[in-house]
């Protein structure tokens, strides 16, 4: 082999490698760099905490605000705790640690409160059930509300003795309520019911009336019409109807019809 020719190769083989150099170099400091972002992004999910002691929810969109704000750590640290630049980012409460006994109240505190309203058993498996599908120190009334119309939480229902205490505890409460209450509250509350109970009897009068008339009526007359007169035959109308034309209505389809119309209900 010539001279030349081994110049030649010697000059390839160099270039070979400060070219393998130069790529290895650029993996090195692409490697450093992600390596860096990825410490950056660490540092701030972990020590970020708005006004409100909440932290950030690590998702594309608060990693996208981060790197626009191109801010160093310890000066986002210090960002965030003004709320109008919080503002742009979504948060969540951190869970509790497992000894904090006030998270364990609450939560119990916002369980049975739910579970009373809505006629779920109160006992420890339901409690555990939500805690487990929630989150410990995450029992909220939204919370329960939300994973029960999802479906992401299934409680089993108040047994008949639960609802029994219930219903006793809530009369009981309402007795002491009353024993303690003013004279002024009181009479308030007397009036109140009376005013109540008058109108409970008001509509339980117009709906006998109304069972009677369906007794008596029902197939005697034709259907109401939709219209009259181009006008729609609807509530509105009936109620500024004058005294002569309801008495022609009532002639043709029947007072029953009428009133129906006027509740809605045909």
């Amino acid at each position: 082999m010539s001279t030349t020719r081994l110049k030649e190769d010697s000059s390839t083989d160099l270039q070979q490698s400060k070219q393998e150099r130069a790529h290895a170099k650029e993996e090195l400091a692409r490697a450093k760099e992600n390596l860096d972002r990825q410490k950056y992004f660490g540092m701030i999910y972990l020590k970020a905490r708005d006004s409100r002691g909440r932290i950030l929810v690590q998702n594309h969109a608060n990693q996208g605000l981060i790197e626009s704000a191109h801010m160093p750590v310890a000066l986002f640290l210090e960002a965030v705790k003004q709320d109008k630049f919080a503002s742009q980012f979504i948060w969540e409460t951190p869970p509790a640690a497992k000894n904090d006994t006030k998270a364990d109240e609450r939560d119990r505190a916002a369980f049975t409160a739910f579970v009373k309203q809505n006629r779920y058993g109160e006992g420890i498996a339901n409690f555990n059930l939500a805690r487990e599908v929630l989150g410990y120190g995450q029992v909220t009334e939204q919370a329960l509300i939300g994973a029960v119309r999802s479906g992401r939480l299934r409680l089993a229902p108040a047994s008949a003795q639960e609802l029994e205490d219930r219903e006793a505890e809530g009369l009981d409460a309402e007795k002491l309520r009353l024993l303690n209450a003013d004279t002024r509250t009181l009479k308030h509350e007397v009036r109140e019911g009376y005013a109540d109970r008058q109108r409970e009897a008001a509509q339980a009068e117009a709906d006998r009336v109304l069972d009677e008339k369906r007794k008596w009526q029902t197939g005697q007359f034709k259907p109401l019409p939709r219209t009259w007169n181009g006008q729609l035959l609807n509530a509105t109308f009936i109620r500024a109807a004058s005294p002569q034309l309801i008495r022609q209505l009532r002639e043709h389809y029947g007072s029953l019809q009428l009133d129906l119309r006027i509740r809605g209900e045909n």
